[in-house]
């Protein structure tokens, strides 16, 4: 079993983000084996199939995963 996961941000917002490359990999990968169907699943986004005998995962993570926190810096 293979699990294939592209990390990136949900929503709208970050859709062009260059955190989001993860996402957009994963999406250029499935136009190019001609795969489509995500569903939502376990907070993500999930497909699953069988490429040459073996099953596969693609995975899109819906948490966000670039969160910053304020720094305290040193005094």
């Amino acid at each position: 079993m293979q699990l294939i996961a592209g990390l990136g941000n949900p929503g709208e917002k970050y859709f062009d983000n260059p955190h989001n490359i993860g996402f957009q990999v994963l999406d250029i990968l499935l136009k190019h084996l001609d795969l489509s169907g995500f569903q939502n699943k376990f907070q993500s986004q999930l497909l699953q199939t069988s490429l040459s005998g073996e099953a596969c995962i693609f995975l899109k993570p819906l948490n966000v995963t670039n969160t910053s926190t304020k720094q305290i810096s040193d005094q």
